[in-house]
């Protein structure tokens, strides 16, 4: 249950859509099936969980590795954006790091929610968090 999706490769995330526009994106995508899973670039449709969590979702699962989520899985991401929002921090969900490590099981890692944050000190140094 990604949060995030790609349209015309640009990232665009569930949480960000009212209802209105998430009814009019549906419509939108199943005419022209334009948005695509940003884990293995195969058609998404638009969904919404029991628990009222707008997500995206393969058409069809095909050979794509990413493991399903459940319901609470994908609302603890959600909450953990809504938190990090409230900060100066940067968030990317479903993020693969350009320098991923690799899992036990041989999978590229990735962070359910990824958040970073730049810290200038006077001393004009600049330290990455």
């Amino acid at each position: 249950m990604p949060l995030k999706c790609l349209n015309n490769n640009q990232p665009i995330y569930s949480f960000d859509f009212n209802e209105n526009e998430w009814e009019a994106l549906r419509k939108e995508n199943k005419q022209t099936k334009c948005l695509e899973t940003s884990c293995c670039n195969e058609k998404v449709v638009l969904k919404t969980s029991p628990l009222g969590t707008k997500y995206f979702a393969h058409v069809r699962k095909g050979e794509c590795t990413t493991a399903p989520m459940t319901a609470e899985h994908i609302l603890a991401q959600l909450h953990i954006i809504e938190g990090i929002k409230r900060t100066s921090w940067k968030f990317e969900p479903e993020a693969n790091p350009e320098k991923c490590e690799i899992t036990p099981t041989g999978r590229e890692w990735q962070a359910d929610v990824l958040a970073t944050c730049f810290y200038t000190y006077t001393r004009n140094r600049t330290i990455f968090a």
